[in-house]
């Protein structure tokens, strides 16, 4: 009697499953299988099905008997199990059904797909979306492991009656992403006040600005941003991310 098996793959990503295949010889009538882990860690089952969560190498081993002969083999760092991505999505404002289309911004790592109702490449169009809540997928593959992971947001669009339609060139911020140096652009001098939230939602800058101004940046966490410019009338907000 000869312990042996295979694997239907050898590297697969966080929370992927593994099929074994017992290929012993000698017609073994029992097996003791041991997944370093891997979930289940054990097995007596002769074809086992493994989920893998944690990223590493990892061994695998098999003892089969049949009566009081057995035979046992391992296999060291049989399974390599690729970490997959942290995917994150800001969410956005609520938009009117009659705006113009705008490109979706916010999904981290950059590189992305973003899918959902009204969308296509890129960019959402409130108006073939229609009234209503919207699950937008921002989903993210890693060239160098293929391994993906996703995040969701909901984009709620508004029939805004009586709301007059926001000047889309408001404000601009550039560059961005940002390395701490941020140029706020408006369009036209006023009284205004400007307000950085992290991605918790939590202001994190407050400044009262009357004009184009450089903000800087340098003392905050590399993340994701929302920029609020209002004059206690009117708010725009636009996506900001900070690389410093």
């Amino acid at each position: 009697m000869v312990a042996g098996f295979s694997a239907d793959q050898s590297e697969i990503c966080q929370g992927g499953q593994v099929q074994f295949t017992d290929e012993s010889t000698g017609n073994p009538t029992s097996w003791s299988w041991t997944f370093e882990g891997g979930t289940p860690s054990t097995s007596s089952l002769q074809h086992p099905l493994v989920t893998y969560e944690t990223p590493g190498f990892f061994d695998v081993s098999l003892t089969v008997t049949s009566g009081s002969n057995n035979s046992s083999t391992q296999s060291p760092d049989a399974i390599t199990v690729n970490i997959s991505p942290e995917v994150t999505l800001m969410p956005w404002d609520e938009v009117c059904e009659y705006w113009d289309p705008f490109l979706l911004e916010g999904g981290m790592p950059e590189g992305g797909i973003y899918s959902g109702t009204g969308v296509e490449n890129g960019i959402f169009y409130p108006a073939i979306a229609g009234l209503g809540s919207h699950i937008i997928t921002y989903t993210f593959v890693d060239p160098a492991t293929d391994c993906s992971d996703f995040a969701e947001e909901t984009i709620v669009v508004s029939i805004c009656t009586g709301v007059s339609v926001p000047a889309v060139e408001f404000f601009r911020i550039y560059p961005n992403p940002s390395k701490g140096e941020l140029f706020v652009e408006v369009t036209q001098r006023g009284d205004y006040t400007l307000r950085l939230t992290n991605i918790l939602g939590a202001m994190v800058l407050e400044q009262k600005i009357s004009e184009s101004t450089m903000i800087h940046l340098k003392d905050l966490e590399s993340g994701l941003y929302t920029v609020t410019l209002t004059d206690g009338t009117t708010s725009l907000t636009r996506k900001l991310t900070l690389r410093n």
